[in-house]
């Protein structure tokens, strides 16, 4: 009986034995305990520091932090704050050791319990950072203007204006307050609604507090239309988004204009009758006359037979559809032998489409303007744009180096010539009516695909729908539609799972083994979940951009074939040695990362490598790196890196190699006052600076007071990015002739540089284009009434006048000392986007007349400046009054 109950009580002993061992330890080990919790919190605070210079770095571009980047940095700061506290209990406490042993037994056992759960929960912090996405595009503002078709003949054109009072009548007078517009694909809703946002936001008269647009698209449903009007309103992500929206606008008179909806939404949540209009297809003697404007009166009279009766026979081919009417006709615009014309009657008709009018489907038509592109590399681009999620703006730079990294620019010796070959491309596209430009002129830089178009790109790829797993793309329709997809994918060539914002990849993409092409940028994928692509043995392109990834994926190392990798926009510190393995390689780009670790002989083990972007997010991170560059002198086709001394620009101009895009980088607070601005070349005909497209200046805590540019050899960038040069005072020419210019810059940004005064050095740059001057705090005025002077001295220039001949976008933002723009009379004849925020002791503009800015578009502004500061003849203020958006 004594043993059983000797067995009964000796776990339970043992429990207490090792509970009693555990908090003993918990008190006797405290420092170890202390000592813990500081190592994980200097991997938080370097972590954090990361993160806020990846926030700084993407500013320049348009870029903000994300809700869930600042409420990590939120949290990391609280937790360093209790750390800190626990970590300081701690060194007090032994501080005043006494005698009273139990005392101390207790209080260290607190301490240690502290430290513990204290150090889970930054090792928590510190995990949660790999999902978290740092920076994004901030969202248009509410009441923006879009651009409206060009394209439109000006009877198509007086119909779409008859067709928007309409909708116009409908909204200002009905008392349902609801409209709906309707019609097949292509026939104008898109324009009509964008002219209807373009009327009510331009329009102060029109009792609308706010004037709202967003771009449904398909599987539209309440919450998503939603989380689109959250976006565009601004309005906390968090939350009950019906509440939001409706505490928001409850006390507002507004329009929300829904575009491209494709299924039924249940709209009685707003409690809102419908009413409808439809746009129809052309009837047949306007779509003759749009088709015949669009092709142009040469090529149409250039042979009788055209003139007579194949012009009219093709027009009524196209069902009186515009977006055919357009693009086909586009496609003939340069064809003026009779066998083309009667040959594109025959595709036509061979692509046996019932009637237009009733049709579902005019893809098959849309098709002759694909077929009629000049040579098949063109098709080609055409087909990748359609990657891109639906009624996306596809960055220039983005599409371009998408085509390079699938060989389809041609052959070049330099990346400036690779992608001056891929704007001509797009030019091309544009020509024929296939691609958009974005023509907001805050917004440049962007083309976009019509649904019509991009749905016949996607059908071509798939074989002209016959295969529908060649070709895969579920970009932007969010995590649940790109992981709930089960279809097949075995087969498949192309996959586009971008911008879904997703931790996992569908199951059924690991069947993908022929798979030549994988974008993935703007998701949250991990190691884990990436492995899958070692299996992918075909592949040659692959992006994995904007994953918030920290260290670079394993896996890609097995990727023998490939050829393009971008690993842009992550956290990777370091690249290892296995990237070796990818001789094929020609094109890596990994552009914003925190790089500060290259393997010494890693690149001259890539020996196809061409095209390398490098330049790292971490200040002074580089030095290393550009001393083990050495492999690639005289190999490379281009490059982007850091430089953090002119010794490493001396270096860098020792590898006969075109830099791209530079970026200057010192965090010291030592160095010279004064520092040039360009660098030199190191012999006659050096190519090392020849194709610089992006030069950056950014230093933080310098003492620089001065930047001299005392050359214009050709050797100036694109765009110029001066940035947190606390000290700086002016930017000066030395030695150069103020007649000279400079044939190349076109893009100026200056931020944070709070000592300077103004900028009048710009006056010798007659070809500027955009000017973004943000946060300068003692800036007083742009341009100087002596600066004007002095180039009247120089150069017998009219008095009291400056004119910037190329100046399209103006933006000055966060001034509060700007008091002019300019003392004398500046001429902007180009202008055609204004910003002014936060600038509140700015009084005037520089338009007199409105002859002075007769290509403006837009103006943006607070409206109480508007209002209350600014000063302006009535009669200017009513005109510009039409181009105003006032938040």
């Amino acid at each position: 009986m004594a043993d059983l109950a000797v067995d009964l009580a000796k776990p339970v002993l043992e429990r207490v034995r090792d509970g009693i061992i555990d908090h003993v330890s918990y008190s006797l080990f405290v420092g170890d305990r202390v000592g813990a919790l500081k190592s994980q919190i200097e991997i938080l605070k370097a972590k954090r520091r990361d993160v806020e210079d990846k926030i700084k770095v993407d500013e320049p571009a348009g870029m903000v932090a994300t809700m869930e980047a600042e409420r990590w940095l939120k949290s990391a700061a609280q937790l360093e704050k209790e750390a800190e506290s626990i970590i300081n209990e701690y060194r007090n406490r032994s501080c005043v050791l006494c005698c009273n042993f139990s005392i101390n037994l207790w209080s260290n056992h607190s301490i240690s319990m502290k430290a513990i759960d204290s150090r889970t929960k930054v090792v928590d912090e510190l995990s949660s950072l790999t999902n978290v996405q740092i920076t994004k595009y901030p969202p248009p503002p509410v009441g923006q203007l879009v651009s409206t078709s060009s394209t439109l003949g000006a009877e198509t054109g007086s119909e779409i204006e008859a067709k928007v009072e309409v909708a116009l009548g409908f909204l200002r007078n009905s008392a349902e307050g609801m409209l709906g517009i309707w019609g097949m694909g292509g026939v104008g809703k898109t324009t009509v609604l964008n002219h209807v946002n373009n009327v009510l936001a331009r329009d102060p008269s029109s009792g609308f507090h706010r004037v709202i647009l967003v771009t449904a698209s398909r599987e539209c449903t309440v919450e998503k239309v939603q989380a689109l009007m959250v976006k565009a309103l601004k309005l906390p992500e968090l939350g009950d988004h019906k509440n939001n929206i409706f505490n928001f606008l409850s006390d507002k008179s507004f329009v929300i204009l829904l575009d491209d909806l494709w299924e039924r939404v249940d709209l009685d949540q707003v409690g809102v009758p419908h009413l409808g209009a439809s746009v129809d297809c052309l009837g047949r003697e306007k779509a003759r006359r749009l088709f015949r404007e669009k092709v142009g009166e040469e090529v149409i009279n250039s042979h009788p037979l055209i003139t007579s009766k194949l012009a009219d026979e093709v027009a009524d081919e196209c069902g009186g559809l515009p977006i055919a009417l357009i693009t086909i006709a586009r496609s003939m615009a340069h064809k003026n032998h009779v066998s083309d014309w009667m040959n594109a009657i025959r595709d036509l008709r061979e692509s046996k489409i019932p009637a237009i009018s009733r049709a579902d489907d005019p893809l098959p038509l849309l098709k002759i303007s694909y077929d009629y592109l000049k040579y098949p590399s063109l098709q080609e681009c055409l087909l990748l744009c359609a990657l891109w999620p639906e009624d996306a703006d596809i960055p220039i730079v983005e599409i371009i180096e998408c085509w390079m990294g699938h060989d389809l620019v041609g052959k070049f010796d330099t990346v400036g010539e690779a992608y001056e070959n891929g704007r001509k491309i797009i030019d091309s596209l544009v020509k024929a009516s296939l691609l958009e430009r974005n023509v907001d002129p805050f917004v440049t830089g962007s083309v976009r695909l019509h649904d019509l178009i991009r749905d016949m790109a996607l059908w071509i790829s798939r074989d002209n729908g016959a295969n529908e797993r060649r070709c895969v793309v579920l970009s932007g329709v969010g995590p649940a539609k790109a992981l709930g997809d089960q279809k097949s994918r075995k087969g498949a060539h192309k996959v586009s799972l971008t911008h879904n914002f997703t931790t996992r990849l569908p199951s059924n993409i690991q069947g993908a083994h022929n798979l030549n092409t994988l974008m993935l940028k703007g998701n949250r994928l991990g190691f884990k979940e990436l492995e899958v692509v070692r299996n992918f043995h075909q592949l040659k392109y692959l992006d994995l951009s904007r994953n918030g990834l920290d260290h670079f994926p394993p896996a890609v190392c097995q990727l023998n074939k490939l050829e393009y990798l971008n690993l842009s926009k992550n956290l990777i510190a370091s690249l290892p040695m296995e990237l070796k393995e990818l001789t094929m390689l020609k094109y890596l780009l990994l552009e914003a990362n925190l790089i500060s670790e290259v393997p010494s002989e890693l690149f001259s083990s890539l020996r196809s490598l061409e095209v390398l972007k490098l330049d790292s997010a971490r200040v002074g991170s580089q030095r290393l790196i550009v001393d083990n560059m050495d492999s690639l002198k005289g190999r490379l086709k281009g490059l982007s890196i850091n430089a953090c001394s002119q010794t490493d620009l001396d270096k860098l101009g020792l590898l006969s190699v075109p830099i791209w895009d530079l970026r200057r980088r010192i965090a010291e607070e030592e160095g010279p006052a004064s520092l040039q601005l360009l660098p030199r070349p190191n012999r006659p005909n050096d190519l090392t600076w020849s194709e610089l497209d992006s030069l950056a200046m950014v230093h933080f805590r310098s003492k620089i007071e001065e930047l001299v540019i005392d050359q214009c050899d050709g050797s100036f960038p694109n765009k110029l990015f001066v940035g947190y040069l606390s000290n700086l005072k002016e930017v000066v020419w030395r030695g150069v002739d103020q007649n000279d210019v400079i044939p190349r810059l076109r893009a100026v940004s200056i931020w944070s540089c709070d000592k300077l005064q103004h900028l009048s050095w710009l006056i010798n740059l007659p070809l500027l284009e955009m000017l973004h001057v943000i946060s300068c705090e003692n800036l007083k005025q742009v341009i100087t009434k002596e600066a004007e002077e002095e180039k009247e001295r120089a150069g017998n220039k009219p008095a009291g006048v400056v004119t910037l001949y190329s100046l399209r976008v103006l933006r000055l933002f966060g001034l509060p000392e700007l008091e002019t723009i300019c003392d004398c009379t500046l001429h902007l004849p180009s202008l055609e986007g204004l910003e002014v925020t936060h600038c509140e002791r700015l009084k005037k503009l520089p338009f007199d007349t409105p002859a002075s800015c007769r290509k403006l578009k837009e103006i943006r502004a607070v409206k109480e400046w508007w209002d209350d500061t600014l000063k302006m003849d009535d009669d200017m203020r009513t005109h510009l009054q039409y181009y105003c958006h006032l938040c």
